[in-house]
């Protein structure tokens, strides 16, 4: 019996750490005017001008764009174990397949809108942003590696 809870307890430490909480990754909090210019031109305007059969997909339901061309980065949701009524979001690498789970901590404030480009990923520290209120707001800049 004892033998069978290390194998599990195994299993669920790799499961676990095959997963990078994206606050765990080196940070960078910037101004709007910082901003690349692609992501201030798509920040706003996430779908831009995407068809509307295109604006269904799942990750732009969820408010996320890779501005790479391609696309670098794949957005995903998955049901929390225990608390089946909880979604969490992660983005994949599709080449070296290393996901970046998209937590927060209970004591920050963070916006749901989600821009990669390059290997960065923006995030507003705001929850509604608004484009006549741009130069007030702060980003987050995560570096995916």
């Amino acid at each position: 019996m004892k033998d069978k809870v290390i194998f599990l307890i195994g299993i669920m430490n790799m499961v676990i750490s095959c997963e990078t909480p994206i606050n765990s990754l080196e940070k960078k909090k910037i101004n709007y005017q910082e901003l690349p210019k692609p992501v201030k031109e798509r920040i706003f305007s996430l779908y831009g001008d995407l068809p509307e059969e295109e604006q269904d997909r799942i990750e732009y339901k969820h408010i996320f764009r890779d501005l790479n061309n391609p696309p670098k980065y794949e957005y995903y949701t998955k049901q929390e174990f225990f608390f089946r009524w909880i979604y969490n979001g992660y983005i994949k690498n599709k080449e070296t397949k290393k996901v970046y789970t998209l937590k927060k901590e209970i004591t920050e404030e963070r916006g749901s809108e989600f821009i990669i480009y390059g290997d960065s990923l923006y995030i507003p520290n705001h929850y509604n942003i608004y484009e006549k209120d741009s130069l007030s707001y702060t980003f987050t800049r995560f570096i995916l590696r």
